[in-house]
């Protein structure tokens, strides 16, 4: 800041000037919209095209089954239900160790490939929310009666402190865009 307000007789602030020069000659090479327009194309534009070509094709059948799934998840999702969550004993948790997590799961008219059942974890901070989470796979592993699925998973345990997680249940499919786009979550 004092550079700006250090002017010259012209009323210049030279060295503020020369600063912003030195700074630009060094970070252009490494930020500038020629990157960022390649790196926005590989990671976006590109994914997104291909994907489009793939839905489009066969006139455009994995479209319109993609949005027959999407109707009736959304139709269903009321049906989701995430039931009696169960752990190891965390009292013997090391950091290092897994943290075993079980959880019954109703999916109603659903299939198990049609959900993601995740174990969302992560620090918690002085309120007990969870910061910085992550979200980690859960397996199914058998039908339980009553129409409720079981699906099991572990969590590294990387950190010492307050640690919390929940058990959230997405729609997932490998023509869907991003499992949060409907806004449809079920936790427990």
């Amino acid at each position: 800041m004092p550079l700006f307000y250090q002017r010259d007789s012209n009323d210049l602030p030279t060295g503020w000037i020369s600063l912003m020069k030195s700074a630009t000659r060094i970070l252009c090479p490494l930020f500038n919209t020629n990157r960022m327009a390649l790196s926005h194309a590989e990671r976006f534009y590109l994914p997104c095209h291909e994907k489009w070509s793939e839905l489009a094709s066969e006139e455009m059948m994995r479209a319109k089954l993609l949005a027959r799934w999407k109707a009736v998840v959304k139709s269903t999702w009321h049906e989701v239900r995430v039931h009696d969550v169960r752990v190891t004993d965390g009292a013997a948790l090391q950091v290092g160790s897994n943290l075993e997590v079980s959880a019954k799961v109703s999916l109603g008219a659903l299939q198990p490939n049609d959900v993601a059942v995740e174990v969302y974890c992560g620090p918690l901070d002085a309120h007990g929310n969870i910061t910085n989470g992550r979200a980690v796979g859960m397996k199914w592993s058998k039908g339980e009666g009553n129409g409720a699925r079981l699906f099991t998973g572990a969590v590294s345990c990387a950190n010492s402190g307050g640690n919390g997680f929940a058990v959230r249940v997405v729609p997932s499919h490998e023509d869907y865009g991003h499992c949060h786009e409907p806004g449809l979550v079920a936790w427990k």
